[in-house]
């Protein structure tokens, strides 16, 4: 009997006797020798899953899967079901953490393998799958990761984070049209798968995911699918990272046509924040969007403040814009309710110039004509009285 067989029928006896110390210490002779024994490395890697030493079993059963993959696997398959099934679940954190880690370094190879593995064992746990999958993205096999997700799809069809991978495969690919039909859905169902796959991409591969879904958002905007049309919009203002001013106009547009006027207000918001020192024609309609927004929501006196903001920084081009929305005439109306409120309060000077702005959208409103003559008095009055 050779020594290495010596030690090998030695600490099988220990592992009998419960001796698990003692049988890992004779393996690990056994290695001293016999550096390529796969046998010796799966039977202390068994000692070490008996002692709940998961680093040293994950090691042991790693390193020989990397010098015979299918000795390896029938060791596993040997296990008893309890110790199979735990050291396939610390292979399996092993090779989501490897993967953390990015793609250059020796922790990707082994995820493939303990990919590769586990499905080998059991091609329908969809979370095993995936992991392959992901290992195959980074590893930059894309076809082969595609038909795993579509595996995955099979087993999980509600499973939203396939689409997050293969919008991610699509991009990689080069082929933004597929990618943003696989991504819009997340937009509105699964920000967080989103955000996997945009923190996966350059800001050039961003840009052209912002350029394709804007494209596709204006034509379905043109077909009135303006729910579908919203899908691409967050999508779009998701891989511009909210930086897109434009981007977020349009969404508001959109989400005003929805009549989800909380979200709509609360991008324009964002648009005028983004834009206040820049006082142009486009700020101006920015203020007419959110006057407009929120007549819509029935708050006419914020509505008022943001017309009076408009009408500020470009006169003409306010009441141009006012024209087509709400309309003049129904402006004026607001201006003097608004006007009114403030008479009430006392507030001569602010009556006065509210109505002098109303009477500039319908100069035959009699009512902000008569208002004004009485708060222009008024003042004159206080002012008489004060000397």
């Amino acid at each position: 009997m050779t020594n290495t067989t010596a030690l090998m029928a030695r600490a099988e006896c220990h592992a009998h006797l419960g001796s698990y110390q003692a049988a890992a210490q004779d393996y690990s002779r056994v290695l001293e020798v016999q550096t390529e024994c796969s046998t010796a490395l799966c039977a202390r890697g068994c000692m070490n899953i008996v002692m709940n030493k998961q680093q040293e079993a994950v090691e042991d059963f790693l390193s020989a899967l990397r010098k015979d993959s299918e000795a390896a696997r029938t060791q596993i398959l040997l296990l008893q079901q309890q110790m199979r099934l735990l050291l396939l679940y610390w292979l399996h954190l092993y090779a989501t953490d490897a993967m953390s880690q990015g793609q250059h370094n020796r922790g990707l190879e082994d995820a493939v393998l303990i990919g590769h593995l586990l499905i080998s064992i059991d091609a329908d746990i969809a979370a095993w799958q995936l992991l392959y999958a992901d290992s195959l993205i980074i590893k930059g096999d894309l076809d082969q990761a595609f038909l795993h997700l579509n595996r995955v799809l099979q087993l999980t069809p509600d499973d939203r984070s396939v689409l997050a991978r293969r919008g991610l495969i699509y991009v990689k690919k080069g082929n933004y049209q597929l990618a943003a039909t696989e991504l819009s859905p997340l937009a509105e169902l699964d920000s967080e798968g989103l955000e996997f796959v945009l923190k996966a991409l350059d800001s050039e591969q961003r840009d052209s995911l912002v350029k394709v879904s804007l494209k596709k958002a204006e034509v379905l905007t043109g077909l009135n699918d303006h729910e579908e049309a919203l899908c691409y919009l967050t999508l779009a203002v998701a891989a511009s990272q909210s930086s897109d001013v434009d981007v977020l106009r349009q969404r508001t547009k959109c989400l005003s046509r929805l009549q989800q006027y909380d979200q709509a207000l609360h991008d324009i918001n964002l648009v005028i924040k983004k834009n206040n020192a820049n006082k142009s024609t486009s700020q101006v309609s920015d203020y007419c969007w959110r006057g407009y927004i929120n007549l819509l929501r029935n708050k006419e006196h914020p509505a008022v403040v943001d017309y009076v903001h408009a009408f500020k920084i470009d006169r003409q081009k306010t009441v141009s814009l006012v024209t087509s929305r709400p309309g003049k005439n129904t402006l004026a109306q607001v201006f003097h309710r608004y006007a009114e409120h403030q008479y009430k309060k006392g507030k001569t000077e602010d009556t006065i110039a509210v109505c002098q702005l109303g009477l500039l959208l319908d100069g035959t409103n009699e009512k902000l004509r008569s208002l004004k003559m009485k708060a222009t008095k008024d003042q004159a009055h206080a002012q008489c009285t004060i000397l």
